[in-house]
């Protein structure tokens, strides 16, 4: 009997928890230029729609003045201020009134 009870643990622990958690699948990614879903990366390396898959985003500034370096990491683009340091590509985007979202 108390093996019973020991395997009814375990199963409804399992259920409690769902299934098993994979990161980054759930992360979708919207084109910087219009907002629609992204299935192609342009030339800069910045995932963007069909529609805007030749258009590069150029001289982009910070805050500060300095200009913004685009730069690949392991969780995508971003960009780099030599005075401020790194921000996400929404945030350089909101700076410049360049994004689709922004209000």
């Amino acid at each position: 009997m108390p093996e019973n009870l020991k395997y009814n643990f375990i199963i409804k622990i399992i259920m409690a928890w769902g299934q098993r958690r994979v990161y980054g699948e759930s992360r979708i990614d919207e084109c910087p230029f219009c907002g629609k879903r992204c299935y192609i990366k342009n030339p800069q390396g910045i995932p963007v729609c069909k529609d805007h898959q030749n258009k590069t985003l150029e001289n982009l500034k910070c805050v500060c003045g300095e200009w913004l370096d685009l730069r690949q990491g392991k969780w995508g683009p971003f960009f780099t201020c030599m005075n401020c340091g790194n921000m996400s590509v929404k945030k350089a985007m909101q700076m410049n009134n360049l994004d689709p979202n922004y209000r």
